[in-house]
């Protein structure tokens, strides 16, 4: 194995534990901070980093008029909303369930891809969309307790179609810019359209501490920027398939995370669930040659 290589699956191994380790930071964030705030300055001290970083990169692309309102729209889409319905889901429900949901993102991404690009699912995929849903069921099924879990899933399957629209939205993108102008640029429309909810949401100032504020720059420089960075540096040394079977073990960290940082219980039924759920990730993540080569220019920034 050559080194860049090796450093490659270090990269790609780094980031699904960050990824994966931010459902726990936003569960803990939002003892102070409402949904909505939480978003807002995350990603405020993200677009500024980028800002910086996108200066210094040679690879940063300078978009036409005519792209500004579908880059600001997809911002809107896969940063606002987005971070919205996961916020407040990750509020209402476990954080280690929040992980697992979203983690059925490429089995309804399939979906999208028939009604939008009229793509053929093929009997295998069909197999994963099946077992994805057992699964679920399964998590569900354990998990379904009060009225605050039920509005937990229906922000978090609101979340899933959100990064659906946007991941369909950003397509006609990447072909003509590279990745981190469409990170920036999204994150900052992103940032912007949050802005108004600061001053309507309420948050418990009086609760800020040392260690809510080095979460939330965890949020925004580990998970939105570095986690970026990384994941995009394995992807071109590994190839996106080999790098998407890292980020499909993502929920099993949040699992573990969230097991012994915040105590959350699970039973046979949401770890078989959870099993089921990566299993059927894994099975519609092998494409044809053609399909992949057109999604290592895909943007992948869920957390």
């Amino acid at each position: 194995m050559g080194a860049n290589k090796l450093k490659g699956h270090i990269a790609c191994l780094i980031t699904v534990i960050i990824w994966g380790m931010s459902f726990i930071s936003i569960k803990y964030c939002l003892e102070v901070f409402r949904p909505m705030s939480l978003a807002f300055i995350r990603f405020l001290i993200a677009s500024i980093i980028l800002f910086f970083i996108t200066r210094k990169s040679k690879k940063f692309d300078k978009i036409s008029k005519g792209d500004i309102p579908l880059m600001a729209i997809s911002g809107i889409i896969g940063i606002s909303i987005y971070f919205f319905c996961e916020n407040n889901g990750i509020e209402h429900t476990q954080a280690s369930v929040a992980s697992l949901l979203l983690a059925t993102i490429p089995i309804v991404t399939l979906f999208a891809d028939r009604i939008v690009f009229k793509e053929k699912i093929t009997l295998k995929k069909w197999i994963g969309i099946l077992v994805s849903f057992v699964g679920v069921a399964m998590i569900i099924g354990e998990n379904a307790g009060g009225k605050s879990e039920v509005i937990g899933y229906i922000y978090m399957i609101g979340a899933v179609l959100a990064w659906v629209i946007y991941s369909v939205a950003t397509k006609p993108l990447v072909d003509k810019y590279s990745q981190i102008t469409i990170v920036y640029y999204q994150s900052m429309f992103g940032a912007l359209a949050l802005l108004p909810f600061v001053f309507w949401e309420k948050n418990n100032w009086e609760m800020l501490n040392l260690s809510i504020v080095l979460n939330v720059l965890y949020l925004a420089i580990f998970c939105s920027v570095l986690g970026y960075i990384w994941y995009v540096f394995s992807v071109n040394e590994l190839g996106i398939s080999l790098s998407s079977l890292y980020i499909n073990l993502m929920p099993l960290v949040t699992l573990i995370g969230s097991y012994f940082i915040l105590g959350e219980s699970f039973g046979i039924n949401k770890l078989l669930g959870g099993a089921f759920v990566i299993l059927s990730v894994f099975i519609v993540s092998s494409k044809n040659s053609r399909k992949q080569n057109q999604e290592e220019k895909t943007v992948y920034e869920v957390n």
